[in-house]
């Protein structure tokens, strides 16, 4: 028979937190659900929303073939979604199902921080960890992140009562279900499994890692299907321009920082710049080491289980060279929030607890990140203020060209003028995903894309790409070489995500009527 491990609470102190003011923990759930539902009311789609729509607007089969041969994506989000969206096919109602997975990840992290620290009120925890810009840009997504916070959440819980700090049957056993569903959910979650194997590696757990490298087991030869078409579909990535060097270094620092210390770009005309993020994290990460919190095995144990799926990703994008989109370190989330939520309640217990101070930037953070996001309630390339824009200003004698093409979608979604719209520079496959269909590779190719439109007078160009300057590889800098060469900028207007460029050869004075004809 197993002892209790060490930092292990008995349930009846986790029930004490969790009956804590329970009215209050539920009225804050649907408070959550509540503001998600309001800000989607005014949100349009972007362009991977519509890849999801698109996907799953034509029944289980289609999604299912879709997820593994376009999105190249695990398919079980999508399966789920096309069943979802039988009940209704509104943009609305795709939405919704993120929502409330959300809404349940809310939940399930009251029930973390009561699994962590007992004898506190984990309402606050939940709190600051639910309005972590990266929750709530995935509850308000329809795409997968959402469904993959749920079930890796449920998947910390299930390893925590069935091996971490406890050996219940039950839970082992939901432990295997959810994993297997995480994996066919998001290929990442299944670094979590090594995360926790190491966990208890370090903490010596000999017999009880023998018990979860078995399960694991279970849940390998469950995805071995899946492992074989995810080999096939590495192929349909683009490995990265960049340095692979520089690659790791982004995906080794700046997704355990982001999740803790959340910065947004739209900051930076306030004169905060990221440096000034970073030497914030250094500040509290040295204020902790000054509270000389005790360190159980067990919060040792949520540490190594964290930097272990860091390391996984780390190993991937050095390996296979992939740049890896932020959302994709989704695994990572709910092991980090858990491991920084028990090192703040050692703070707490430890000799100086007045230190925990240094843990509120985390929470500021993280609440001011999610209303910079959504302070303009808009998805990426705010197409629900761009169309109306473009319908007043676009003249008959002027032509829109979208660039990247896979963004016209969203954008005739709420387009309803009369003036020709074309995809930028050729339209978008819709047999396979690839970045070298979507952009230009030189500035020559960018050139001969334009000659398409040379006809036209006037061109309004919507640069809806988001290039990145230390990843400057999608073919934006081509373009932009060519707008400053060739043409004048009449007028150029910023929204989210987007830009509008009204564009006019030079020597070409003819004036455009504004407004809609």
């Amino acid at each position: 028979m197993e002892t209790r491990r060490e930092g292990a609470a008995p349930e009846p102190g986790i029930s004490a937190a969790l009956g804590r003011r329970c009215w209050l923990t539920y009225g804050a759930g649907l408070a959550y659900l509540a503001l998600g539902l309001w800000i989607a009311s005014y949100l349009g789609t972007w362009t991977d929303e519509e890849y999801t729509l698109a996907t799953t607007a034509h029944g289980i089969g289609n999604a299912l073939s879709r997820a593994l041969t376009y999105e190249l994506q695990a398919p079980l989000y999508f399966v789920l979604l096309a069943a979802w969206r039988e009940l209704s096919g509104s943009v609305w109602f795709a939405r919704l199902f993120s929502l409330l997975c959300a809404g349940a990840f809310f939940f399930v992290l009251v029930r973390i921080g009561a699994r962590i620290a007992p004898q506190r009120d984990p309402l606050p925890f939940a709190m600051v960890a639910a309005l972590n810009p990266f929750v709530v840009i995935a509850a308000l997504e329809i795409r997968l992140y959402a469904l993959a916070l749920l079930i890796s959440g449920l998947l910390w819980l299930a390893f925590d009562a069935g091996y971490l700090n406890g050996s219940s049957a039950r839970a082992r056993l939901w432990f295997v279900l959810l994993a297997i569903c995480g994996v066919y959910v998001q290929y990442f979650l299944a670094f979590m499994l090594v995360g926790f194997g190491c966990a208890l590696l370090v903490l010596g757990r000999y017999r009880t890692l023998a018990v979860f490298v078995a399960h694991a087991s279970i849940v390998a030869l469950a995805a071995v299907p899946l492992g074989i078409v995810a080999h096939a579909q590495v192929g349909g990535y683009e490995t990265a321009e960049p340095p692979r060097g520089a690659l790791v270094r982004l995906t080794a620092v700046h997704p355990f920082l982001d999740f803790l210390f959340p910065y947004n770009e739209g900051w930076s005309h306030l004169g905060f710049r990221r440096s000034v993020y970073d030497a914030m994290a250094l500040l509290c990460g040295f204020a902790v080491i000054l509270a000389r919190p005790p360190i159980s095995r067990r919060l040792l144990a949520l540490f190594v289980a964290a930097a272990t799926i860091q390391l996984c990703y780390v190993a991937l994008t050095g390996l296979l060279g992939l740049e890896l989109n932020g959302r994709y370190f989704v695994a990572l989330f709910v092991p980090v929030a858990a491991a920084a939520y028990g090192l703040y309640d050692a703070v707490r217990r430890g000799p100086r607890p007045a230190f925990a101070l240094a843990f509120a930037p985390v929470a500021a953070l993280a609440i001011l990140g999610s209303i910079a996001r959504y302070g303009v309630p808009a998805q990426s390339g705010d197409w629900t203020r761009v169309a109306p824009y473009l319908e007043q200003s676009v003249g008959a004698d002027a032509v829109i060209a979208i660039y990247p093409p896979d963004a016209l979608p969203a954008f005739e979604r709420q387009y309803r003028g009369k003036s020709p719209v074309v995809p930028f520079p050729r339209p978008a496959s819709q047999l396979q995903y690839s970045v070298r269909e979507v952009s230009v590779a030189s500035t020559a190719e960018a050139r001969a894309a334009f000659t398409k439109v040379a006809r036209y007078p006037v061109i309004w160009f919507v640069d809806a790409e988001d290039c990145q300057a230390d990843l400057p590889h999608y073919g934006c800098q081509y373009l932009h070489d060519v707008l400053n060469a060739d043409y004048r900028t009449l007028e150029r207007r910023s929204f989210f995500g987007s830009t509008v460029y009204e564009l006019s050869r030079p020597g070409n004075t003819a004036p455009q009527a504004k407004g809609k004809r």
